[in-house]
């Protein structure tokens, strides 16, 4: 309907195209350091979607539990503060492809961010301390 209408052919993205077309508006509206976060984010979730042969997966078809399964890996490697920070980018990357209609739902604000585990901070004992001045 689209293209009969106005006489153009709809985009259509891969999640890998779309992270890709993403990353590019970015590089020229944010900051240098925002973008190499939001860089860092897309090529760690894209890696881990090319593990499951998901990344050339439609964008429309992106479903929620492969991005919880993201999540649930990364927080094995990295803490929950991060893991929500990675969270907060790629559903700022898939809302923008809501508001431009290439989908109708961000598979992202389904899945719940995990909490955030605060762990106290102990003094540095003796040995640590001997151990950092090469002792």
């Amino acid at each position: 309907m689209v293209e009969a209408s106005s006489g153009k052919r709809p985009t259509k993205y891969t999640v890998k195209s779309w992270l890709e077309f993403w990353l590019r508006n970015a590089e020229v509206s944010t900051a240098p350091a925002t973008y190499a976060v939001y860089r860092a984010t897309a090529t760690r979730f894209l890696e881990f979607l090319g593990s499951k042969e998901l990344a050339q997966t439609p964008l429309a078809d992106l479903e929620a539990s492969s991005v919880q399964e993201y999540l649930t890996a990364l927080a094995k490697e990295v803490s929950s503060t991060t893991v929500r920070n990675h969270r907060r980018h790629l559903a700022g990357a898939f809302e923008e492809a809501q508001k431009q209609d290439f989908i109708r739902k961000n598979p992202v604000t389904a899945v719940k961010p995990p909490t955030i585990n605060k762990e106290e901070k102990g003094c540095f004992t003796l040995g640590q301390i001997e151990k950092l001045m090469g002792y």
